[in-house]
C-alpha cells in the first residue's frame, strides 16, 4: 500500500474520532442535571418510616436472601418481627419501591405467620441408654 494512502487513511480515522468526541461532549452538556433537582428530592411520610423499618431488617438480610433464593427456612424471630412491622407500617406501593414485590412480601409474611402460629414444643432430654431414671423427677 502506498504510504500516501496510509497517511490519508490515518488522518481520516483521527478526524472521525475527534468529531465523535466533540459530538459526545455536546450531548453530555445538554443533559447535565442541576443541583436544584437534587435539592428537591425529599422523603417523608410513609417512605421515611419504612426506610427506618428497612434499616432494622439489615441484620437479617442474609437470611431473607437465603429464604428467597435457596428456600432455606432459617428466618429467626427478630427477622420475622422486623418483616411484620414493616408490612404493618408500609403501604404496598412503598414496599414495591424498596424491591418487595407482592410475591416476595406474601412469601415472607406467610412463612413468618406460619412459624409464629406453630406452638413451641418443649422437649425433655432423652434418658441415657440403660437408665431407668425419669429425667423430670427430682
Amino acid at each position: 500500500m502506498d504510504p500516501k494512502h496510509v497517511f490519508v487513511l490515518l488522518i481520516s480515522i483521527l478526524v472521525a474520532c475527534l468529531w465523535a468526541n466533540v459530538a459526545a461532549k455536546r450531548d453530555l452538556i445538554e443533559i447535565k442535571p442541576t443541583y436544584e433537582v437534587v435539592g428537591n428530592f425529599e422523603i417523608g411520610g410513609d417512605e421515611s418510616h419504612c426506610l427506618n423499618r428497612l434499616a432494622e431488617m439489615t441484620s437479617c438480610s442474609t437470611e431473607v436472601v437465603d429464604f428467597l433464593i435457596k428456600r432455606e427456612t432459617n428466618l429467626n424471630t427478630s427477622c420475622c418481627l422486623a418483616i411484620s412491622t414493616m408490612a404493618n407500617h408500609c403501604s404496598p406501593t412503598t414496599l414495591n419501591l424498596f424491591g418487595f414485590t407482592p410475591e416476595v412480601y406474601m412469601a415472607l409474611r406467610s412463612h413468618c405467620d406460619s412459624t409464629s402460629s406453630s406452638p413451641a414444643t418443649a422437649t425433655a432430654p432423652a434418658p441415657l441408654a440403660g437408665s431407668n431414671a425419669d429425667p423430670l423427677a427430682k
